[in-house]
């Protein structure tokens, strides 16, 4: 069986210190002392509480779905801005762990934002990233180079 093991947690709603467990539903459960506000969901503005239909029938949708690079949700962020936060949020942790391994766990599209960047793909090629539930993507960010040695790993 696989073991994590991190030198610091973090996800949008909690984090931890040196943890080691054996599933990642075991990791989040140790996790319950800080938050990192960069790595929350998408800001769903006036899309928020609406259905996916409800969304899909609003004709904002088409941009937000063919253009992120330039479009925003209604009232909410745009896909620059959860890219550009994800990303600091990838680096502060860096600087704060230079020499461990950090465990982010967010939502999708947050993650696949953060691989797009570590890719160096443009932003609206977003849905060609799968990025399942559970599921476990490497961004490794060294001194000179951005890597993605693992990409949409399903946990054993």
């Amino acid at each position: 069986m696989t073991t994590y093991r991190a030198e610091f947690f973090t996800s949008a709603d909690y984090a931890v210190r040196n943890f080691e467990a054996e599933t990642p539903e075991q990791a989040l459960q140790l996790a319950r002392q800080f938050f990192e506000d960069d790595l929350i969901e998408l800001d769903f503005g006036e899309w928020t509480g609406l259905t996916f239909d409800q969304v899909r029938n609003d004709e904002r949708w088409i941009p937000w779905r063919s253009c992120r690079s330039i479009a925003a949700i209604p009232g909410g962020e745009s896909w620059r801005q959860v890219q550009d936060r994800a990303v600091a949020a990838l680096f502060d942790l860096r600087r704060r762990h230079p020499a461990g391994a950090v465990a982010l766990v967010t939502h999708g599209d947050v993650i696949r934002a953060a691989l797009l960047f570590g890719l160096g793909m443009p932003l609206d090629l977003y849905n060609r990233i799968e990025v399942g539930t559970g599921s476990i993507s490497t961004i490794r960010i060294e001194a000179d180079q951005i890597r993605i040695p693992a990409l949409n790993e399903r946990p054993r």
